[in-house]
């Protein structure tokens, strides 16, 4: 675990400079209309940051809470394509700080086997950093 822990770190550190170097224009631009813009992936990934922050705060006193979201919902709820990149990336950094402050917590407390969705705490960790670097990816092909 404190593998992944020490790769979010990184990830949180280098995410928003190397976001920030990209142009208004890359960020917001759609391949088609459906899909999402590199802006619209950085507030999916809020949402994402959102609702794993509920699951590992709940999953420590609750058993087996069930917490889902509907993407695509949320994206479109949300306005992401119209905030201010720079306000994302500032709300991004923040959640994702909180969350390896939590990660770190849940160690030490030694509760990573409690559940949320049927899946551990410790899959779920690891599973929220894989699911980040599989949209990193996207963003930055």
């Amino acid at each position: 675990m404190q593998a992944i822990i020490q790769e979010f770190e990184t990830l949180i550190e280098q995410f928003p400079l190397a976001i920030l170097a990209l142009s208004p224009t890359e960020m917001e631009s759609k391949t088609t209309p459906d899909k999402w813009s590199k802006k619209e992936i950085v507030g999916h990934l809020i949402d994402s940051a959102v609702t794993n922050y509920l699951r590992f705060i709940k999953a420590q006193f609750q058993e087996n809470p069930q917490l889902f979201y509907e993407q695509v919902e949320y994206c479109q709820s949300a306005n992401y394509q119209e905030t201010e990149l720079i306000q994302l990336v500032e709300l991004w950094s923040a959640l994702n700080k909180q969350l390896l402050f939590l990660f770190q917590i849940i160690l030490q407390k030694n509760v990573q086997n409690r559940v949320c969705n049927n899946q551990t705490l410790a899959y779920l960790m690891e599973d929220y950093v894989k699911h980040f670097k599989h949209h990193q990816k996207q963003i930055f092909e």
